[in-house]
């Protein structure tokens, strides 16, 4: 029998505690960040089958209001095909709350970019 933990995992057999070992964590989100002379763009890469709150920590002041576009779908598994060739489509709203510190909700299996405006 095996004994899953969060972050550990036992193995049995006749009963017997035969190993037991750490399981390996890896990041959740990937991310990248580019910027021009009036916004920051930041990428982020959910690949978690949960939403995830990521903290965002920015060198420069920036607009509050900024733009989103996403990615997402809660089916792991969903594609666009000739039949549903849309299933899956960009979304683009504006949020508030960004400054030089701030949270931000990646939807889990999503791809998100944010356009930062830059304070002058």
């Amino acid at each position: 029998k095996v004994i899953t933990y969060d972050g550990s995992m036992e193995c049995y057999l006749n009963g017997e505690l035969v190993q037991k070992a750490g399981l390996a964590s890896y990041p959740v989100i990937s991310a990248v960040a580019t910027v021009d002379d009036e916004y920051l763009y930041i990428k982020l890469l959910n690949y978690s089958l949960d939403d995830e709150m990521v903290e965002i920590e920015l060198d420069c002041d920036v607009e509050s209001v900024f733009e989103e576009e996403t990615l997402q779908d809660a089916d792991e598994k969903a594609k666009n095909s000739f039949s549903e060739p849309e299933r899956i489509i960009p979304v683009r709203k504006n949020l508030y709350g960004a400054e030089r510190k701030f949270f931000y909700n990646s939807l889990k299996n999503s791809l998100n970019i944010l356009k930062i405006k830059k304070r002058k």
